[in-house]
């Protein structure tokens, strides 16, 4: 359980906004063609099933894993381009799992996808080492955050 006041109906405040609102084509000639890999870290079936499909375009790989008890290991022995987390998980939480990965490997990417709108959260995610938070309300961003730094190693919530 998270120990952080939690609000499901605090409107967030735009942490990315992407030049362009059209997300559709082919994704795959977007950039320098390189495909990229994924880690889903997600305690919810369908939710990375929703996630996997959406992103299918642009990762050629998608490792996942139901809890971030199990995110670092599987972070180690994949070295993923980027890292999906969610928060709210049974054994380790998000938060904890991105710790982990970060303190491991300083220059993972971890993006924060959950259904909790809470500034608390948001500040713990960013001081937990997250680059980005995004609602799964509006998955979409994650796939312009992910195109937008494709090649880029670092970003900034």
């Amino acid at each position: 359980m998270i120990n952080v006041n939690q609000s499901k109906s605090e409107k967030a405040p735009i942490l990315f906004s992407p030049e362009k609102s059209d997300t559709t084509g082919d994704l795959r000639k977007i950039g320098s063609g390189k495909m990229m890999s994924l880690l889903i870290v997600e305690d919810n079936e369908k939710v990375r099933q929703l996630i996997r499909e959406m992103l299918s375009d642009i990762a050629d790989t998608i490792h996942e894993c139901s809890d971030g008890a199990d995110a670092l290991t599987v972070y180690t022995r994949y070295n993923p381009d980027w890292v999906l987390m969610d928060i709210e998980m049974k054994q380790v939480d998000g938060l904890t799992a991105t710790r982990q990965i970060k303190a491991a490997f300083p220059d993972a990417r971890i993006v924060i996808v959950t259904q909790y709108n809470d500034a608390k959260l948001r500040e713990a995610a960013r001081n937990a080492g997250a680059a980005y938070y995004v609602h799964k309300e509006d998955l979409t961003k994650i796939w312009a955050i992910l195109l937008e730094h494709k090649d880029a190693r670092n970003s900034a919530l």
